[in-house]
């Protein structure tokens, strides 16, 4: 079950795989929003100053501030849907779940560097709620499927589950970061097309005004 529940913590490479699409966030310093949550500017910009702060080398394997900045909005917006989706059907984890759930997983220090390659800064709350978001997505699947249920089952159940919940839900990204599609943010038609000093520039305002996007799976 480890193996499984630790998916989203197990990324084996920097950033790797990220697919990229979206639209536009009405709401000059706003990165993205997902219903009535809402991701600032500024909250980008300081998780991304503060990943590379603490993980130098990145630069020179080639991770670029517009990929940190899309996982960085990408995470915020898969977290939010797996938030809705485990309220909805009454889950919410005891602080002794998810300490049995690091331990699981070799231990805190483990779990900060599993997620710091998902663009994560080594912060305490940011880390708890990644242990957070990847204890739910499994949660979810195994309560509708069951517990004894095979894992593949459980993983289908928890999908279709948050897709489900994403299809009823507003989900806009500002296009300075790239674009929302398929479950995925793809810089490549937002933060990678301007300067890392633009990107990290203060917001402009001056957003076109948002548009929902296609649910994860969609």
């Amino acid at each position: 079950m480890i193996g499984s529940r630790g998916a989203r913590l197990a990324v084996p490479a920097l950033l790797a795989g990220i697919l990229l699409v979206g639209c536009g966030t009405g709401t000059p310093g706003t990165a993205a929003a997902v219903g009535s949550e809402r991701l600032t500017v500024a909250e980008v910009q300081e998780r991304t100053a503060a990943f590379f702060e603490a993980y130098p080398e990145a630069r020179s394997s080639g991770v670029t501030a517009g990929q940190v900045t899309a996982i960085t909005v990408e995470n915020f917006i898969r977290a939010t849907i797996v938030d809705i989706t485990a309220a909805d059907i009454g889950l919410e984890p005891t602080p002794t779940e998810l300490d049995d759930f690091v331990a699981e997983l070799g231990g805190i220090e483990e779990v900060t560097r599993r997620t710091s390659a998902q663009g994560v800064p080594p912060d305490p709350e940011l880390v708890a709620a990644e242990i957070r978001s990847a204890y739910l997505q499994f949660a979810i699947g195994e309560q509708i499927a069951g517990p004894d249920a095979a894992d593949d089952d459980i993983r289908i159940a928890s999908r279709d589950a948050t897709d489900a919940i994403a299809a009823e839900l507003d989900i806009e990204v500002n296009p300075r970061f790239g674009t929302w599609e398929g479950g995925f943010v793809d810089a490549s038609n937002g933060s990678l097309s301007i300067t890392e000093a633009e990107l990290l520039a203060p917001d402009g305002g001056g957003l076109p005004p948002g548009v929902p996007v296609p649910a994860p799976g969609g």
